[in-house]
């Protein structure tokens, strides 16, 4: 499911909803999130995310979140 339209008008709140999935047990689910992060205009969140996130997995789905930025 590609959701970017639904999140674009509002990217603060979507990331408040995504960025949480990034530390989901579900692979899939972390990397929707992780696309759909990736995609929108949340840099600062992610790069917050990357430096207090106090799990691994969040910090690297903040990582690779940026890394797919332009």
């Amino acid at each position: 499911l590609y959701a970017h339209d639904i999140f674009a008008p509002a990217p603060e709140r979507a990331a408040a909803r995504l960025l949480p999935l990034f530390d989901s047990a579900s692979e899939p689910l972390r990397e929707w999130a992780v696309r759909h992060a990736a995609e929108l205009p949340v840099r600062t969140q992610l790069e917050a995310l990357l430096k207090d996130s106090a799990t691994p997995r969040a910090r690297a789905g903040a990582a690779r979140a940026l890394g797919m930025q332009s």
